[in-house]
């Protein structure tokens, strides 16, 4: 079921915001390749991704800078290490993630 998670407008591009429920905690990154959603934690320390650096399809780690591959989830240190991607859209001015749809790879 898709859920709403803000407007357009609170998530500017070159950056990112997180949804939580009671069995997800998703990062939703507004790049110029457009919107990803992926798990928003670091399978290293933990860390919320969603609070790191952005840049080239990657986002990294705010802790000790592991990369993950927006579009698909993939950690460039070792494939164990993988996240799951949701669907995310805009639409009708909203950000909207499917997060019992996620994918892993």
């Amino acid at each position: 079921m898709w859920t709403k998670v803000c407007h357009i407008s609170q998530l500017p591009q070159g950056s990112a915001t997180v949804f939580r429920s009671a069995d997800h905690n998703i990062g939703i990154f507004h790049t110029e390749q457009g919107l990803f959603a992926m798990h928003n934690i670091c399978p290293h320390v933990h860390t919320e991704l969603h609070n790191g650096d952005l840049n080239h399809g990657m986002v990294y780690c705010p802790r000790h800078s592991w990369s993950f591959g927006l579009k698909d989830g993939v950690c460039t240190l070792h494939s164990r290490y993988n996240l799951a991607t949701f669907p995310v859209k805009e639409e009708d001015q909203h950000i909207w993630v499917e997060p019992d749809q996620g994918q892993s790879v």
